[in-house]
Formats: C-alpha cells, structure tokens, sequence
C-alpha cells in the first residue's frame, strides 16, 4: 500500500520521477494493483497529493526542472486512481541529479537510503536504476544532439546567436540557457 504521508513512499516516488525523467519520461499510476487492475485509492488520500506538493518534493531534492502533470480518474464513488505524467529532460536542461541523499529511519531506527546525492537514475524494464557507464554515455550523446537542435531552433535570432558567442565562460551563457529553456517550456 502506498502512502503519501510515509517518507519511505515520498522518496520512492521521487527516486521514480528522476529516473524517468533522465531517461523517456513515463506515467507513474498510483491506486492500480500489480497487474495494472485499478482498485483506486479513497478521494480522501488523493486530496493529500497534489501537483504542487510533489514538485515542491522533488526540489527539495533536484535543482533541475521536471515537468509533471497529474490527473485523477474515478473508478468508483469514493475510489480514484491518480496518473503523474514525467516528462522527459530535454536540452539545455540537464538531468535530474539529487542534491542530498534520500533516506529514512526505518521501524528499527536504522537509516536507509533509497537515493544518494549526486548520483543519476534511469528508468529501465519499469525499474529505477543506478546509470552505468554505458547509460552515462548514451545519456550524454543524447543531450549533446538535443542540444545542437536546440541551439539550431534558436540561431535565426541575431542577439540570441550574439550573447551565444559572446563569452561561453561568462554567466551570461547561464543566463542565456536558461532564458532559452523559459521559452521552450512555453511554447
């Protein structure tokens, strides 16, 4: 049974979101049972989640911007189950990437870790992984193309491409990455 309120599921649910944002992105359905049945969970708990709190969840722990959405679907009058959509980082963000480590104190008070500081999950046949090398490199030429189309998208405008060549060691260029990533997630 999951549960918003325990810090074990909060984790679990973050380590979730990272891993499929580094890689495809994904939907995460919480209220469905092993074999995907839907069996809800009360209206009640659903209210105790919402898009605000888990994006506030996942700052705490990611600096990087990961987009969500979350819907709610009734299967019965007192039973709903809750789909969050992950989209997947896309240049010149780059990835989800802990800041701090993501663990608890268990029933016999020692301390577990579900996710540890600086390192990169991936999302692999439904499960949350630690990246391998071989991951790291995909992942890399993957957003080194992503970038290139996205700097491509922007070069027909003129002070875009000045700043852009400007200095690329000055904060400008941060300033510039950032200020491209405003404007895609808004178009």
């Amino acid at each position: 049974k999951w549960d918003f309120e325990r810090t074990r599921d909060k984790l679990k649910l973050v380590r979730t979101i990272m891993a499929m944002a580094n890689t495809q992105g994904g939907t995460i359905y919480i209220g469905c049972g092993e074999a995907g049945s839907r069996i809800g969970i009360s209206k009640r708990k659903a209210r105790q989640i919402d898009t605000a709190k888990i994006v506030d969840l996942i700052h705490s722990f990611v600096e990087t911007t990961i987009n969500i959405k979350m819907y709610e679907e009734a299967v019965s009058p007192r039973k709903v189950v809750l789909e969050i959509h992950v989209d997947a980082i896309k240049p010149p963000r780059i990835w989800a990437i802990p800041k701090k480590d993501g663990q608890y104190s268990n029933s016999r008070g020692r301390n577990v870790v579900v996710f540890r500081k600086s390192s990169l999950y991936i999302r692999e046949s439904g499960k949350d992984e630690l990246a391998s090398y071989r991951d790291y490199h995909r992942l890399l030429m993957d957003w080194v193309s992503g970038l290139g189309n996205f700097l491509a998208e922007y070069s027909n405008n003129i002070e875009a491409a000045r700043e852009l060549f400007r200095d690329a060691d000055a904060p400008d260029w941060r300033k510039y990455l950032r200020l491209m990533a405003v404007r895609q997630e808004s178009a």
